[in-house]
């Protein structure tokens, strides 16, 4: 599962603490699971916070491409409304997408498994963590036995 943590806007950046609780639920959940964290260089700071609270790696994306190419061979994307949840419509990767309230409409998953998560308003600091865990849940499936 590739976790992006990185948005162009203020407004679509969903809090420190809320991605590492989605991360330690996935990994409690699916063990089995290699979860890869990534941002754009300019929250490579917030980035290595989140991977090292979480226990998971962080891979730097200097470029574009670099992340591009992390999409397209990831089995799952976890992303705030960027560029990364384009590629994952492009790649055909399921994907859970933040949104804030609105966006999601035009700009949501195209023809890819997975949901768009709507923020209450049009920030994402706002979106609980609830529906996104379940989302999470159902984009991941049931634990293994």
């Amino acid at each position: 599962m590739l976790v992006n943590i990185s948005a162009g806007l203020p407004v679509r950046r969903w809090p420190e603490e809320r991605f590492v609780e989605v991360i330690r639920h996935i990994k409690e959940k699916r063990p089995e699971l290699n979860v890869l964290l990534i941002s754009r260089p300019a929250d490579s700071e917030r980035a290595a916070r989140i991977a090292r609270r979480s226990g998971v790696p962080h891979a730097p994306t200097p470029g574009l491409r670099d992340a591009l190419a992390l999409v397209a061979t990831a089995d799952v994307v976890f992303t705030p409304d960027t560029s990364i949840s384009h590629a994952a419509s492009a790649c055909a990767k399921p994907a859970v997408i933040l949104f804030e309230r609105g966006k999601e409409v035009l700009w949501g998953g195209y023809r890819i498994a997975g949901a768009n998560i709507v923020s209450p308003d049009k920030t994402l600091a706002t979106l609980a963590i609830e529906p996104v865990l379940e989302a999470v849940d159902e984009l991941i499936g049931p634990e293994r036995v």
